[in-house]
């Protein structure tokens, strides 16, 4: 399992760049939103997309944006294991622009696969629902 998951870790990275300057964001999530899995999720496949898309955005030619593309890949990769994931962006106050902006992957509400807790208010979600609280994880 671990190996396939790089090769679509791979091959989903390799595509993004492509999607993010062709479609809106929210055109690629709906293209990155397989269709619903007829299976039941398997706990095993946490641990093989949490390490492929930490191995593809954090050890092989790490960027600015890192968060963006790995939280878009957990997402397709969780969807198509069954999970109903969501992806999430958030804004806090503080860098040098006078704030600071992180994507990932929340599952019934809980930031999944981070290594630090989240403090930013979420401003866009995907699938689409309403935006009402901040969403904080303990470490």
């Amino acid at each position: 399992m671990r190996s396939a998951a790089i090769i679509e870790a791979f091959g989903i990275r390799a595509a993004l760049p492509v999607l993010l300057r062709a479609l809106p964001l929210d055109r690629v999530l709906d293209t990155l939103t397989p269709p619903p899995a007829e299976r039941e999720p398997d706990p095993r496949a946490l641990r093989a997309i949490e390490d492929a898309t930490d191995m593809v955005t954090r050890r092989f030619r790490p960027t600015r944006t890192a968060c963006l593309k790995r939280a878009l890949m957990r997402y397709r990769m969780l969807r198509r294991e069954g999970y109903d994931a969501s992806f999430v962006i958030g804004v806090r106050s503080g860098g040098e622009d006078g704030f600071e902006a992180h994507a990932w992957v929340t599952i019934d509400d809980a930031p999944l696969m981070e290594r630090e807790p989240i403090n930013y208010r979420p401003t866009f979600i995907w699938p689409p629902r309403p935006v009402t609280q901040s969403v904080t994880s303990a470490p």
